[in-house]
């Protein structure tokens, strides 16, 4: 014949007793959990959209010390590397150094920050792994954070991301950052006697 809900119900009911008991309690529990991740989730990808320069050059800067980034060249950008900049990036931010008494270049790359192009020049200041990041100031509309601290007229800019002391300010029409796992005041100080060299 004809399986009726309350037969179905009832064999239901008798074959398995409880096994479809109705979740009465269960189903507040899986929806605070359902909310728990999904304000977890919202709060990651925020965070993740924020990602601020200090946090970007951070990676760049752990892949050096850890020997997974390497100088490209020296000297001046050749030129199958400046024709990857596409107009973002002009060479001389390749030519910023420091007339620093404790700092030495190894050489330079081209690299990509959160997809924006800048001169990752990499070196030390006496034994420690110190690296330089060099971007068009145009570029800043992809740092928002970074961009209202520079421009509120503060000559440099100093904070951390990690283990590392991160350090920016404004040069002619780039921004220079330095970062590395060194006193703030010693990439302060760094950052003064920046200058441009003839490439």
């Amino acid at each position: 014949g004809i399986v009726t809900a309350a037969l179905w119900e009832s064999i239901v009911a008798q074959s398995a007793p409880g096994r479809f008991a109705k979740p009465t309690l269960l189903w507040p529990v899986a929806l605070a959990a359902s909310l728990v991740i999904a304000a977890g989730a919202v709060f990651f990808f925020a965070k993740a959209r924020t990602l601020d320069l200090a946090n970007a050059v951070e990676e760049c800067h752990s892949a050096y010390v850890h020997q997974i980034t390497t100088p490209e060249f020296k000297g001046a950008v050749p030129d199958k590397i400046a024709q990857q900049f596409g107009g973002r990036l002009d060479v001389e931010a390749f030519t910023y150094r420091s007339s620093g008494p404790g700092f030495t270049s190894s050489g330079a790359r081209l690299c990509h920050v959160e997809g924006v192009p800048v001169a990752l020049i990499l070196g030390h200041n006496g034994p420690t792994p110190v690296s330089m990041i060099v971007l068009e100031k145009s570029e800043l509309d992809h740092f928002p954070r970074i961009k209202q601290r520079l421009e509120s007229g503060d000559p440099i800019v100093c904070g951390h991301s990690g283990r590392y002391q991160f350090a920016a300010r404004f040069i002619d029409d780039h921004v220079v950052c330095l970062v590395g796992d060194t006193p703030r005041p010693v990439l302060e100080d760094l950052l003064r006697t920046l200058h441009r060299a003839d490439g």
